[in-house]
């Protein structure tokens, strides 16, 4: 219940904004051919993957310091809710349906409660439809009971956005403040082959996978993928933390 002020929510981008997630959506591909799939197979795949992924910096540097600062200024009674908000795309659920599987979104915000040990998303926006469509405030406050309107104390974190990737139509315009947007730069990190041969060896540890499934995780990943990264020891997500600290 948010009336007495206004809805004071970081939202959180997904994909080269808290981490390089290429690696997780061809874990989940090539787990949807596995026909022997369990929930709890899955589950444990995920908590190793998500450590390789701690060690080899897949995971944006800062990204726990960002995290356990939101958290903070949660419980402090600082900060209403951490949303995520992705255009990456949700799978449709059918009546085999593992959850997580089909939802590289879910399965970050699973990982990510995986190494930090607590609940972090409180809402998760997902891309339901082929289409793409601009991010907007409105989404993120049709998520609270009370649909505020204020948005000032909103802040949109996302390696493309601008006052014009996100839409604030419809926003009383004196409740509307340039500081609700805070670009971050893309990052990306990609594994060498030697890698990423070590992370399957490690996730798929006492799991039979046929070579098969190998083959395919290892060339959707590379596939398409980019030939240049950013610098993985960049501090961006601490000076938010920072940023937000004062902000909140």
């Amino acid at each position: 219940m948010y009336p007495q002020h206004p809805l004071r929510c970081v939202v959180l981008d997904n994909d080269e904004t808290t981490g390089s997630y290429r690696i997780v959506l061809a874990f989940l591909i090539g787990l949807e051919k596995v026909p022997d799939l369990t929930l709890d197979m899955l589950l444990k795949i995920l908590e190793r993957l998500s450590r390789f992924m701690v060690r080899h910096k897949l995971f944006r540097p800062g990204i726990e310091i960002l995290l356990q600062t939101l958290d903070t200024l949660r419980k402090k009674g600082r900060l209403d809710a951490i949303v995520m908000y992705t255009n990456q795309k949700e799978g449709t659920m059918n009546k085999n349906h593992i959850p997580l599987l089909h939802s590289p979104p879910q399965a970050i915000a699973y990982m990510l409660t995986y190494i930090m040990d607590f609940h972090i998303f409180d809402n998760i926006l997902t891309r339901t439809s082929d289409k793409v469509y601009v991010k907007s405030f409105q989404r993120v406050l049709d998520c609270f009971p009370d649909h505020p309107k204020d948005i000032r104390k909103i802040v949109f974190v996302d390696d493309h956005s601008t006052p014009n990737f996100i839409s604030a139509n419809g926003i009383p315009e004196n409740h509307v403040k340039a500081t609700s947007w805070y670009p971050i730069s893309p990052y990306s990190r990609i594994l060498t082959s030697n890698e990423f041969g070590n992370c399957l060896d490690y996730c798929f540890r006492k799991f039979t996978i046929s070579e098969d499934i190998y083959d395919f995780i290892i060339t959707y990943y590379y596939t398409n993928e980019l030939d240049t990264e950013s610098a993985p020891d960049d501090n961006e997500l601490i000076t938010l933390a920072e940023y937000l600290i004062h902000f909140y």
